[in-house]
């Protein structure tokens, strides 16, 4: 309904900047720039308000009904990660 989708716009603004909803023929997209989300060349979570913005959204698609498709990816920027934590990017 347009009153779900406006409610999800409102969420995704709150604490999203940066953050995009597209309409797309096949549905929504939600873009997440990964400056909102991760320093570069870091695995760790920028802050506890983006885990919460997350968690947002995931409360968000738990409302949606069962026939909706949901596909996440992510992608990873170029930057070597710390040898000692991780062998490999």
């Amino acid at each position: 309904p347009a009153s779900q989708n406006t409610e999800t716009k409102a969420t995704i603004a709150r604490k999203g900047e940066g953050s995009v909803l597209e309409q797309i023929d096949q549905g929504s997209v939600l873009k997440l720039p990964s400056s909102l989300l991760f320093e570069n060349a870091t695995s760790d979570a920028i802050n506890q308000d983006m885990m919460l913005y997350i968690e947002r959204i995931a409360k968000i698609i738990q409302k949606l009904p069962k026939r909706v498709h949901i596909n996440v990816r992510g992608f990873t920027d170029n930057t070597p990660l710390n040898k000692t934590r991780f062998k490999s990017h």
